[in-house]
């Protein structure tokens, strides 16, 4: 087996350790009701653009 040179493996440093507080500032949150709700038998393929948002149904009161 030829030398494949030295191996490296990068494991990046978490924002937030275990017991700190997350910072989700830059999250953006639709009001509830401005993303419609999908239908149930609907084609994955029709609403490919619904999973890059958050579908509320409740206001921030609950």
């Amino acid at each position: 087996m030829a030398d494949a040179g030295m191996l490296r493996f990068h494991v990046p440093e978490p924002e937030v350790r275990p017991g700190g507080t997350p910072d989700f500032s830059n999250v953006t949150i639709a009001k509830a009701g401005s993303v419609p709700r999908p239908e149930i038998e609907v084609d994955p393929r029709d609403i490919r653009d619904m999973a890059f948002s958050i579908i509320r149904v409740l206001n921030r009161a609950g």
